[in-house]
């Protein structure tokens, strides 16, 4: 891929992070896109909040993190077994979530290299996973009969296992979920709807169709 460099840091206005961030992410795209580094492609990527870090997630099962101006990936973690789909720091900037084809949410602790947690969703696939803004719940979507589940991250006790959506075998499964800033909604889509559920039941919906 040919790009050409970002603007001078301050000039024209330009903030100089963002563009350090856009040099960084278009590093990161050549080189995770070749055959050396992620063979199966990039799935999901995912700024960490508090620096220049990014997280991806590769279609090989790996995750890596990359650093801004590294000319490789300064940390891989590799557990799932099939493919890695999404990838989501925790608000505090320390422990990374992932999902995959394996039916597998990972938990990672980034400043020791190391797996913490393995939350299994059996014979599902997990597409997305996301952290409430407080850091103490993780969401995860699956394409199966329960659409989606929340861990509570003290214990990593499943607290809520929901499905609202249409059979997973009309091609609908449950591709991405997101919350609100405030922690007291949360999000999902099909490829055919929108839906918010409201805490702490999530079983008020509102609808928005595509």
């Amino acid at each position: 891929m040919t790009r050409s460099g970002p603007p001078h840091p301050g000039a024209g206005g330009h903030d100089s992070r963002l563009s350090s961030r856009e040099e960084l992410l278009a590093a990161c795209v050549d080189r995770l896109n070749s055959g050396e580094s992620c063979p199966k492609g990039v799935t999901s990527v995912a700024w960490n909040p508090n620096d220049l870090r990014l997280a991806s997630a590769g279609g090989n099962g790996t995750v890596k993190v990359w650093a801004l101006g590294g000319q490789r990936a300064i940390l891989t973690l590799a557990g799932h077994q099939k493919a890695a789909n999404s990838v989501a720091w925790s608000p505090d900037g320390v422990r990374l979530a992932s999902g995959g084809v394996d039916g597998t949410v990972r938990i990672w602790n980034t400043a020791a290299g190391e797996e913490k947690q393995v939350l299994a969703t059996p014979e599902a696939v997990v597409w997305c996973v996301a952290w409430s803004p407080d850091g103490k719940k993780l969401a995860a979507a699956t394409d199966l009969s329960v659409s989606w589940k929340i861990w509570e991250t003290g214990t990593w006790t499943e607290t809520l296992a929901w499905s609202e959506y249409e059979s997973p075998l009309r091609g609908l499964p449950l591709h991405s979920v997101a919350w609100s800033p405030d922690g007291r909604r949360l999000a999902s889509a099909t490829l055919r709807s929108v839906k918010i559920w409201d805490a702490p039941g999530y079983q008020s919906a509102k609808k928005q169709e595509q």
